[in-house]
């Protein structure tokens, strides 16, 4: 499952990660990848999966430069002002542990 939050920042990054997290619970696929530029997600992601108590783990984290293509392939009005703070597009990948 793989979730692009394209010019997304909090608030409305959070809110999402909510609704995605609670989709991949009880979704068969294994994997999430989630793709944002909101730079406190990956901490909130962490403090969500602890809090509903999800049997999850990031498994991967990385990032990379916001470059026009990516911002192009938002295919949205993006406000530049939304942007203006962050350089940087993270991948986070989220695997469901298996418990015994």
């Amino acid at each position: 499952m793989i979730v692009d939050l394209k010019d997304y920042r909090c608030p409305n990054a959070q809110l999402a990660l909510t609704r995605v997290l609670e989709a991949f619970e009880i979704c068969s696929t294994n994997e999430l990848t989630i793709i944002t530029i909101e730079p406190s997600l990956e901490r909130a992601l962490v403090h969500r999966i602890e809090h509903m108590s999800y049997s999850m783990l990031i498994t991967q984290a990385t990032s990379r430069d916001i470059t026009d293509e990516i911002v192009t392939a938002w295919g949205v009005d993006v406000d530049e002002d939304d942007i203006s703070d962050v350089d940087q597009q993270h991948t986070l990948v989220v695997t469901k542990q298996r418990t015994v």
